[in-house]
């Protein structure tokens, strides 16, 4: 595995040095009889702050849907899995899709047909109004007038029980547009197990140690999202869209039961039953509106309301010569209504655009825990926004300014807090050529509590451990900092990113004891610091036929509380390479681990890479793949670096590896698309408030 990495990582450092000596200029040509612009070769420009991409010929051959277009456009930063319909942002954040401005779900990215695309923009600094997101991609499509559109992306599993699929249709009349989308993702394994090591500290001198070896058990999941959609549009001076979106994921079985041994426990090994459920169901309303007001101005409305319900449930039982030496039982039963309503007003001049908006999150929960004891939470909450923004450009050089002041509060039976914060943003562009790009972006911000961390319920997790709220935690502040420097060539492009995150009062981890059991709680810890400095290329070779990109990096964290201090750096590499001819094309898909460090406890990651031959018509695709054909096991797990009570837990899923993937897709329309207009914003609750159940 890593000659394989050495080798695709030179040989793209040797093609960026040949690559230097050619100074072809970009080939664009109009196509006459389409009216329209066709690119044979990457074009990437910077507009405002925004890398602009324009699809190849080849990318759009090669592309099924918008997320594959996505992978080809390889995009700084970006890592996209067209096989498992995946992307995440290398520097970490949450990542906003739009379709025309409109945001929408990364699953609606499925139902873009390539040919639709004019252009992709990709935001990496993005406004004040986009709270909590790293970057921002809007897929500009082009403005058809008026038919149907029925699209499907199916993989399933040949050798196991696993499948990703999704079914999505538009038709559109006049100024009318309905639509309908189905997303499923499944599985049932059956060698899924763990391994785990706990230490505990008792007194100053004795020490107990817990082993768990597991035996091959089942994981359930069986998850469902629809979306039903309405939008009106006149064009220029109006738009309304309603959509109904319904979310129903259940986490049906997780089987963890092992082979117990302990230095307390005399004799053979104990027998431990672990089995938990996750069960979580979201309906949600959304009414947007936006207009047209003439001379540069517009105005957004949009208003969503949210129901959430979960339950979940863990049984934990330890027996060993026919006697039950412990026993527990626990489940959460949660109920939550929110409301978000937002508004912006947007005012262009020729070189300036000035925003300013308003966001109002209120929320109830109420979560009855079942126990050793039964316990009700109420949790109320509410968040206001006000925020502005400036924009100027000055030839190449863009930069813009912006302010936002927020109130939260919460409140939870006699226990709550109030806090006043105020968010400045910084975001600087200079383009002193068009293929060289110089960004930068920094903010301050607040990171509130989940309302789980401030509930006042303690659960039990083992016969050692309880996990348990704080009423008192208050939000902390977030320092963040970012540097890109970018380089687009015709064959290839190179990215040079440097990200720093320093966090004040963070709420980590806080672990101690308390009559014989170990308390898993939450406190305002000292400090937090995340560096991460990375290195991306990409490059094309024989007109786009091979394509291969490779990505450096490494993270930095550091965390500080009152009774400890831990520090973590680790290298990670990504690789993709392709190999296209005509209309078939084969990839190998690498990735290793990322592990994070926050708090005391370091999440592993965990080690991909896949291989796929995919065969292209214009309206269909057929691929064959294998995920993990180099790897005997996958692997994922957590350390606890705890001095009190340190713990490594390891869990495998043996039925991934090598596992064989059959995935079809068909993308076609009827008639002429009508344009949908441009969302600009887009809300939604994810927070359940329900604290969770065992480990």
């Amino acid at each position: 595995m890593k000659e394989i990495i050495i080798t695709l990582f030179v040989t793209c450092v040797i093609d960026t040095v040949c690559a230097q000596t050619n100074n072809a200029k970009d080939s664009i040509y109009k196509q006459i009889s389409l009216n329209e612009v066709v690119v044979n070769s990457s074009a990437v420009s910077h507009r405002n702050g925004k890398d602009i991409y324009i699809p190849t010929v080849k990318q759009r051959e090669l592309s099924s849907n918008g997320i594959s277009l996505l992978d080809k456009l390889h995009l700084n930063g970006l890592q996209v899995n067209a096989l498992f319909n995946t992307v995440s942002y290398a520097g970490g954040g949450n990542v906003a899709y739009c379709i025309n401005g409109r945001v929408v779900e990364l699953q609606d990215l499925l139902s873009i047909s390539p040919d639709q695309v004019a252009h992709v923009e990709y935001d990496e600094n993005p406004s004040a109004r986009f709270k909590g997101s790293a970057v921002v991609i809007n897929f500009k499509l082009r403005k058809p007038l008026q038919g149907g559109r029925y699209m499907h992306d199916i993989m399933e599993a040949v050798n196991t029980i696993y499948g990703v699929n999704h079914i999505s249709g538009s038709y559109n009349y006049g100024k009318s547009e309905w639509k309908a989308s189905y997303n499923n993702l499944f599985a049932s394994f059956k060698d899924f197990y763990n391994h785990s090591q706990e230490t505990y500290h008792v007194g100053t001198d004795s020490m107990l140690t817990q082993y768990e070896s597991g035996i091959p058990g089942k994981l359930r999941y069986d998850n469902h999202w629809l979306d039903l959609s309405y939008n009106y549009q006149v064009e220029n001076k109006w738009m309304l869209n309603i959509a109904l979106r319904g979310k129903y994921n259940n986490q049906r079985r997780v089987d963890l039961n092992s082979w117990l041994t302990c230095n307390a426990m005399a004799g053979d090994s104990a027998y431990l039953q672990n089995h938990s459920s996750q069960y979580e169901r979201t309906t949600a309303l959304d009414i947007y509106l936006q207009r047209t007001l003439g001379h540069g101005q517009n105005l957004y409305f949009d208003i969503i309301g949210t129901y959430m319900n979960t339950s979940n449930s863990l049984y934990y039982n330890i027996s060993g010569n026919n006697i039950n030496l412990f026993s527990n039982s626990n489940s959460v039963k949660g109920n939550k209504y929110s409301l978000i309503g937002e508004a912006l007003y947007e005012k262009e001049f020729d070189n300036d655009r000035f925003t300013i908006g308003m966001r109002h999150t209120m929320g109830l929960a109420r979560n009855d825990y079942y126990g050793d004891d039964f316990s009700q939470n109420r949790l109320h909450h509410s968040d206001s926004y006000i925020y502005v923004e400036w924009f100027h450009k000055i030839k190449n050089f863009n930069y813009a300014l912006g302010a936002g002041l927020e109130y939260v509060r919460f409140k939870q039976e006699k226990v709550g807090y109030d806090n006043i914060s105020f968010r400045p943003t910084i975001r600087l562009n200079y383009s002193p050529c068009d293929e060289i790009n110089f960004k930068y972006s920094g903010n301050i911000e607040k990171v509130t509590p989940s309302l789980a961390e401030l509930s006042n319920v303690s659960q039990t997790i083992d016969n050692y451990q309880i996990r348990r709220g704080n009423p008192q935690l208050h939000p902390a502040t977030d320092f963040n900092n970012k540097l890109t420097v970018s380089y687009n060539h015709r064959q290839w492009s190179g990215n040079i990113n440097l990200t720093y995150q320093y966090r004040c009062n963070p709420i980590m981890e806080n672990t101690y004891l308390d009559n014989g059991k170990y308390i898993r709680g939450f406190a305002n810890q000292n400090s937090w610091q995340y560096f991460n400095a990375e290195y991306n290329i990409s490059s094309r070779w024989l007109g786009g036929i091979i394509t291969a990109r490779a990505t450096a990096g490494v993270d930095y964290f550091d965390s500080r509380a009152l009774d400890y201090h831990h520090s973590f750096s680790n290298c990670y590499a990504s690789v993709f390479f392709e190999a296209a001819y005509k209309c078939v094309a084969f990839t190998f898909n690498l990735r290793t681990h990322r592990p994070r460090l926050y708090g005391e406890t370091l999440t592993l990651g965990e080690d991909l890479h896949d291989i796929a031959i995919t065969y292209y018509k214009k309206k269909f695709t057929i691929c064959m793949a294998m995920n993990n054909p180099f790897m005997d096991n996958y692997r994922v797990g957590t350390e606890c670096w705890n001095k009190k009570a340190p713990n490594i837990a390891h869990q495998f899923v043996n039925e991934t590896s090598r596992m064989v993937l059959l995935k079809f897709t068909c993308n076609f329309g009827f008639g002429k698309k009508h344009n949908t207009g441009e969302q600009r914003l887009h809300n939604e609750d994810k927070d359940s408030g329900v604290l969770k159940t065992g480990k």
